[in-house]
């Protein structure tokens, strides 16, 4: 019997991130989708949560994009031997921006107004690498998607995910794990990060501006795994 394969997708996005991508094991997907956080939940008992839900096993396939990709290695520590393929985002806490330490010593996640994170700007774009100077094409399809993406979801998520990525605790890679990453990620940069794929010009929304390489990629390593 083959495995399911989820795939969970970034801060503020849905499964609507994944659309362009053209994968050979379309039958096996399961798009996770976002639960409303308790009030207590940090990353680790959100990925618990996350795993009961959706009954994630041993040997599991997790494909995470950004802060999905973060859960994916919290997932890691709960269920047996998952492999884990991390898209445009950091395997532990030491891959993250240099700036992060910085927020989280002057506690500016808890004092930014939560509504401000429905509302991104030029400068929230052009960080996530979403290409808002083109006027048609996929590009543009891509700029509307990610804005009514942002949109769509609730305030309090994105405000919980953020403080969650600045309090996260887990300093080690581990095991099992793939990654693929654009080489002008200015979100996650690569500076500080080892990465089995490198896709050159890739952005952090490399998931729909470079989705034929990202297939690709997917489709190969799903492949090796049958």
């Amino acid at each position: 019997m083959q495995k399911n394969i989820f795939f969970i997708s970034g801060l503020g996005t849905d499964r609507r991130t994944y659309s362009r991508l053209k994968l050979d094991f379309e039958e096996r997907i399961v798009y996770v989708d976002w639960l409303v956080p308790e009030k207590r939940d940090t990353m680790q008992s959100y990925a618990q949560r996350l795993v009961e839900k959706y009954g994630m096993r041993e040997n599991a396939i997790i494909v995470g994009t950004s802060f999905g990709g973060m859960l994916a290695s919290e997932i890691s520590k709960i269920i047996n031997n998952p492999l884990n393929i991390l898209i445009a985002s950091a395997s532990h806490k030491n891959e993250l921006m240099a700036w992060l330490p910085i927020v989280t010593k002057l506690r500016l996640n808890k004092v930014v107004p939560k509504g401000m994170f429905t509302r991104p700007g030029r400068f929230t774009e052009r960080l996530m690498g979403v290409p808002n100077n083109v006027k048609s094409g996929y590009l543009r399809e891509g700029v509307e998607m990610f804005r009514q993406m942002i949109k769509d979801m609730h305030p309090d998520f994105i405000w919980w995910g953020i403080d969650s990525v600045v309090n996260w605790k887990h300093d080690e890679r581990l095991p099992n794990i793939i990654k693929i990453h654009g080489d002008r990620d200015k979100l996650i940069p690569i500076y500080n990060q080892p990465d089995d794929y490198l896709i050159k010009g890739g952005s952090h929304f490399l998931v729909w501006t470079r989705a034929k390489e990202v297939s690709e990629i997917l489709n190969k390593v799903v492949l090796e795994q049958a």
